[in-house]
């Protein structure tokens, strides 16, 4: 039910305020993470993808949105045993953490 839910908000939000508006992407991290969690890794890695791409182009690298999202999608990559390109988001999501936020944040 959350998934459809979900759906039914970013179709909204898509229709209403376009694809590219903040609020619609962030629908969209939103789905993304409800299809991870219900196995939907597939789905989930292509949504995921499209929000990293926006947020890189709209926020920057070293925004915290953009670190997150390479986050989840490290996390996604995981579930479908794709363990070297998980390392590399996330070794990338780290460096760009320690620049953003010092290495000592955590």
């Amino acid at each position: 039910e959350a998934e459809q839910l979900q759906r039914e908000v970013l179709d909204d939000w898509r229709d209403d305020l376009g694809e590219d508006h903040p609020d619609t992407i962030s629908a969209m991290a939103n789905l993304a993470g409800i299809l991870r969690r219900a196995g939907c890794y597939e789905e989930a890695e292509g949504c995921l993808r499209v929000v990293l791409e926006n947020r890189k182009t709209k926020l920057g690298s070293e925004h915290y949105n953009t670190i997150w999202t390479m986050r989840e999608l490290a996390l996604t990559l995981c579930c479908m045993d794709r363990f070297a390109d998980a390392e590399d988001i996330a070794t990338d999501a780290l460096q760009q953490s320690e620049r953003a936020f010092g290495e000592e944040h955590f």
